[in-house]
């Protein structure tokens, strides 16, 4: 009974590492595609992919040598657990690519759409290391309130991550590269619209800063990015209206008001600017905590850019809540290009 019992053990351990490889090519498959990239570009140095590939040979390593020792985690369990990580990912997968009707409300100033799809794949990555933390404790021999200590560990493996992921914003400083060449754009990456389509400081500064390059001759064409919320102009119309008050020629302002978050800002420059307009002189003007990230998106996308932080200045408790929420949003496109 106990050869058995040992042996399907084994078979859905052996079933479980096959779903874990494939889920870990489907995640590199899905970060290319959701931002619109080849598979050409896949790139195993860039930090994102090295973090999905160390966590599944942890977690394919672990299921390896779980075969060979005394086992505590049923069946079911496993069964349990590769059935739910596969819901998450497969649910957040779908929304990905399935506009299905949502209610237009704002979340940390993100479209719910974009919000519940963090969710869904951070709830994958949850399980994960759930599942992770139960196999590595079930080798180690601590049986003793397996589950809850495995709850822990994946909650202390979170934290972790996202502590590196703070130092890494507050502390990277990405190279600017602000020169009078010919041909430079700015890019100004949407900000918030506030009641009246008045800009809010934070989209005021961006665009005051664009104006500032374009005035001395750094930059000679300004290109807006940023949809609206609902009963708004867009984030691009307001900067748009902005800067032509400002005395900016017409003909020298484009505007782009479809996209929603920073990843698809750098896509529409990558896309639009870069391969079909031809300018390869790019200018990413945003605030200072968020360079770090547009950084990374454009490590992603092999885009070489400079990066000009706003000259806005932030009290400290807004700067700790920016810093953290980028943190957040940092570990969410390493780990899933969101």
């Amino acid at each position: 009974m106990n050869k058995i019992k040992r042996s399907n053990n084994n078979l859905l351990s052996i079933i479980a590492i096959l779903i874990v490889l494939t889920q870990l090519l489907i995640i590199f498959y899905v970060k290319y595609k959701i931002q619109n990239l080849p598979l050409g570009n896949f790139r195993l140095s860039y930090i994102g992919n090295l973090l999905n590939l160390v966590f599944s040979s942890v977690f394919i390593i672990g299921l390896i040598i779980n075969m060979f020792v005394q086992s505590r985690i049923t069946n079911r369990a496993i069964l349990t657990y590769i059935v739910v990580m596969s819901i998450f990912l497969l649910a957040g997968i779908i929304n990905s690519f399935i506009k299905f009707p949502m209610p237009r409300l704002y979340m940390f100033e993100h479209q719910f759409r974009d919000v519940l799809t963090g969710f869904l794949f951070s709830a994958y990555q949850f399980v994960n290391f759930l599942f992770l933390s139960v196999i590595w404790l079930n080798i180690m021999g601590r049986y003793s309130l397996l589950f809850l200590n495995a709850s822990a560990n994946a909650v202390i493996i979170i934290v972790f991550f996202f502590i590196l992921a703070f130092i890494y914003v507050n502390q990277s400083k990405p190279e600017n590269k602000i020169t009078n060449n010919k041909d430079k754009v700015a890019v100004v990456l949407g900000a918030a619209v506030w009641s009246n389509n008045s800009p809010s400081p934070m989209l005021a500064s961006r665009v005051e800063k664009a104006y500032q390059l374009y005035k001395n001759g750094y930059v000679q064409k300004i290109q807006l990015t940023g949809g609206n919320a609902p009963g708004e102009l867009s984030e691009a119309e307001v900067g748009y209206l902005y800067l032509k008050q400002r005395g900016v020629d017409i003909r020298d302002l484009w505007i782009e008001k479809k996209t929603t978050n920073t990843a698809e800002q750098v896509r529409y420059v990558k896309e639009e600017i870069i391969n079909k307009k031809k300018f390869g002189n790019i200018v990413f003007v945003s605030n200072a905590y968020h360079l770090t990230r547009i950084h990374e998106i454009c490590s992603f996308y092999n885009i070489n850019a400079g990066i000009e932080p706003s000259g806005i200045d932030l009290s400290f408790d807004k700067n700790i809540y920016y810093k953290l929420r980028e943190s957040v949003a940092l570990l969410v496109f390493w780990f899933f290009a969101l």
